[in-house]
């Protein structure tokens, strides 16, 4: 899964050639990561549950894997369009089987190489570390590709939502398939969702919760990325958030503060044109 990054991007043991966290990297991400998410969630939320309306039926095609295919080419235009082309790898043979979703639908599977950006954490499992998923909105996951990190909930005036600050997990694909929202990407009537594979250490784990679906709180910096799962053409059931249409201003931008994402937001009005 790990690509040969140049030696200054990562510390190693000379002599077993071992990975080494990087604590200082790693606090960089996180801090590059928060200062672009600024208070966007929010806004994704707020949108989300004023769009709460019926379900939306899945568009049908006359070829099932048609669909997959639109999606596939898509999408790898739009990894292109944030620099992010080589970081996902299509891996068909790792698809889960669709009757592990919620709802139950296809899915692809993408293995994830952190990009070589000074701002990515390289975050690398251990060996002992579990399988576990979290389901996500398509308009941070350019962010948390970029970035290589999950960001902890921590803040309920910020749209987070959580019963104790952490990063959650799951080790059920449905459960986190269910907390992957349906968005209209590419504004083409085609609704998808995004889960993120992750190991995690077990060590970091501040709780754990049945209720919910089978929820581990964890630790971020106890969490390495290691492949996005994709469930296209899987349009929101009945009372499930959701984002009808893709608005550029929502997406979290890499090295954009809260003050940029504000003044996108609501751009100045031009004084020489008001009446």
């Amino acid at each position: 899964i790990w690509s040969d990054e140049p030696e200054d991007l990562l510390l190693r043991d000379p002599d077993k050639d071992k990975y080494q966290f990087d604590r200082n990297r790693f606090a960089r991400a996180v801090r590059c990561a928060e200062e672009s998410r600024a208070a966007l969630v929010g806004n994704w939320r707020e949108l989300g549950w004023k769009k709460r309306k019926k379900e939306i039926e899945q568009i049908v095609y006359l070829d099932e894997d048609e669909g997959k295919k639109v999606f596939v080419l898509k999408f790898q235009r739009w990894l292109e369009q944030r620099q992010l082309g080589d970081c996902l790898q299509r891996d068909q043979g790792r698809d889960p089987p669709s009757s592990d979703g919620k709802p139950p639908r296809a899915f692809l599977y993408y293995r994830y190489t952190p990009p070589c950006f000074p701002e990515n954490a390289q975050m690398r499992p251990d060996g002992h570390w579990a399988t576990a998923y979290h389901g996500t909105w398509f308009y941070g996951l350019r962010s948390i590709l970029h970035h290589g990190v999950l960001l902890e909930s921590t803040d309920e005036s910020a749209g987070h939502e959580f019963w104790l600050s952490g990063l959650y997990v799951t080790q059920n694909l449905y459960t986190a398939n269910w907390y992957a929202r349906a968005q209209n990407v590419f504004n083409d009537g085609v609704f998808h969702r995004a889960i993120m594979e992750v190991k995690y250490d077990p060590a970091k784990r501040k709780k754990y919760r049945e209720r919910g679906g089978g929820q581990i709180v964890v630790s971020s910096d106890g969490v390495a990325i290691t492949g996005v799962i994709i469930q296209p053409n899987s349009p929101p059931n009945k009372g499930e958030e959701r984002s009808e249409e893709w608005n550029d201003r929502l997406e979290i931008i890499p090295g954009r503060n809260l003050e940029e994402h504000q003044e996108q937001k609501d751009p100045p009005r031009d004084a020489s044109r008001s009446r």
